[in-house]
């Protein structure tokens, strides 16, 4: 379950990295695109800040420890917060950022849920997942070389 989980915080990771992003500094321009909402953005709008939460909580989950929560819980906060700060601040300095937050959601999966937007994998594009897959399985398979941490529950 956890190796799933982490599978979909890769997938909006890859995908808000490699789609234009109206979240980034510079990418107020996206918002000129009338399919800017469509993608991985009718997942989430912060798609980035939301796999990162999702990979720290998993991690919380794996390293439940007064140590994991402090790190790993520092990374979840800081994306979730983050993010909800900037979407309030743009909505106040962004042309067309109302519209878009109009058509997606913060939360994942809300604004489909509400019909206010489709989901399609064809959207996010398949070269972003599989980019996202094998990042993914390049990191399990390095995880403890990498990071001296299992990844996976051996079975005996």
């Amino acid at each position: 379950m956890q190796a799933a989980l982490i599978l979909f915080s890769f997938i909006l990771i890859f995908g808000g990295l490699l789609t234009p992003n109206p979240s980034t500094p510079v990418g107020a321009q996206a918002l000129e695109n009338p399919n800017i909402a469509d993608g991985i953005f009718a997942i989430t709008r912060h798609p980035v800040m939301w796999g990162v939460a999702i990979w720290a909580v998993t991690h919380m989950i794996s390293q439940a420890t007064w140590r994991g929560f402090a790190f790993f819980g520092a990374f979840a906060a800081t994306a979730l917060i983050g993010s909800w700060l900037q979407q309030n601040r743009k909505r106040d300095t962004v042309p067309g950022w109302a519209a878009f937050e109009g058509k997606t959601s913060f939360f994942p999966f809300a604004a489909i849920l509400q019909g206010r937007a489709k989901f399609s994998l064809k959207g996010i594009g398949w070269w972003r997942i599989a980019i996202a897959l094998v990042a993914w399985a390049a990191i399990l398979h390095l995880h403890f070389w990498l990071f001296s941490a299992q990844p996976l529950p051996l079975t005996t």
